[in-house]
C-alpha cells in the first residue's frame, strides 16, 4: 500500500518533525488530534515550559555573569530555545494541546534562586541546573519514544533526542569550564 506524509513542520522541544503529521497508513488516516495520550500531552507541555524556563535562565545569564563558560552556554541556549519555544507552541495548537503560559514550579523556584546570585556563583549555578534541565527533558523525551500515542508528538521526540543529548554535553563542558572558587 501506498504511504503519504504531508509534513507541516511542527517542532516541540523539538523542531522539524512531520507536525500536522497526515498520513493515510492501510486506509487509516491519522490527524495530530488522533490517538492523543495522557503522556503525549505531559510532553508536549512539559517542551514549552523547558523551553520557558532555558530562554528565562539564559536571560539572566547575560546580566548576572561574565564567565565565559556559562555566557557560551546561555548564547547557545537562548538562540536555540527562542526558535523552539514557537514552534514547540504551534504544535501544541496544531495538537490541540493547551499551552502553557510559564514554566513549571520548580522550573520557577531554579530561576527565583537564580535571580540571587552573580558572578561565578551564578555561573556554576546555571550551568548545573542546564545539566539537570536537560538530564530530566531527555529522560522524558525518551519516555516519550517509548510510550508515547500520537505519531506527531513521538516523531517529534526521536528528531529532538539527540539534539537533546547535544546540548546536554554543552551544558556539562560548561560545568567542567567554570573554575572553582
Amino acid at each position: 500500500m501506498r504511504k503519504t506524509i504531508v509534513p507541516i513542520v511542527c517542532t516541540l522541544a523539538m523542531a522539524i518533525a512531520p507536525a500536522s503529521a497526515l498520513a493515510t497508513t492501510g486506509g487509516q488516516r491519522l490527524t495530530p488530534q488522533t490517538k492523543l495520550a495522557a503522556v503525549d500531552v505531559s510532553w508536549v507541555q512539559s517542551s514549552i515550559q523547558a523551553d520557558m524556563a532555558v530562554v528565562a535562565a539564559a536571560d539572566l545569564a547575560e546580566q548576572r555573569t561574565q564567565n565565559v563558560a556559562a555566557l557560551k552556554l546561555a548564547s547557545v541556549l537562548l538562540s536555540q530555545h527562542s526558535k523552539l519555544l514557537a514552534k514547540a507552541e504551534n504544535c501544541a495548537q496544531h495538537l490541540g494541546i493547551t499551552i502553557p503560559t510559564s514554566p513549571s514550579a520548580a522550573q520557577q523556584a531554579m530561576l527565583a534562586s537564580l535571580q540571587k546570585l552573580t558572578g561565578r556563583s551564578f555561573a556554576a549555578a546555571f550551568a548545573a541546573d542546564e545539566v539537570q534541565g536537560h538530564e530530566a527533558f531527555i529522560a522524558l523525551t525518551q519516555q516519550e519514544i517509548a510510550t508515547g500515542v500520537n505519531v506527531t508528538a513521538r516523531a517529534s521526540a526521536r528528531f529532538w533526542l539527540p539534539i537533546e543529548q547535544h546540548r546536554l554535553a554543552i551544558a556539562e563542558t560548561a560545568v567542567k569550564d567554570i573554575p572553582a572558587t
